[in-house]
């Protein structure tokens, strides 16, 4: 590579690290709003047909735990870290709560992520 291009080189790397700082895109999407507009087809699906919504999760919910604010939500017991939007959706389905009660912990799990 000519010494001209490496300068445009590592100032192009450079762009792409900070973009990728928490291993996301910088777009905005609101899991939140997915998460609680597909629960009722997710519930009817493993709960009463018995089918396997793993990809459905994984596509849909947030599964990084991070970032966060940890003052609001501390690492769970054992040192490991909080319980990501993933999980909660997870446990949900595990539950079998419905969707009222679903609603209720993840705005309360996306009210603890809040900074301010």
């Amino acid at each position: 590579m000519p010494p001209s291009n490496t300068r445009f080189a590592r100032t192009r790397f450079a762009r792409v690290q900070v973009s990728s700082a928490f291993g996301q895109a910088m777009e905005i999407v609101d899991r939140t709003r997915m998460c609680k507009t597909i629960y009722e087809e997710l519930y009817e699906r493993k709960v009463k047909k018995g089918e396997c919504v793993r990809n459905i999760v994984d596509c849909t919910a947030h599964g990084n735990p991070f970032p966060t604010n940890l003052d609001r939500d501390p690492p769970a017991a054992g040192g490991g870290p909080p319980k990501s939007q993933k999980d909660v959706l997870k446990q949900a389905l595990e539950e079998e709560v419905g969707l009222l009660e679903f609603g209720i912990r993840l705005d309360a799990h996306s009210l603890k992520r809040r900074t301010h």
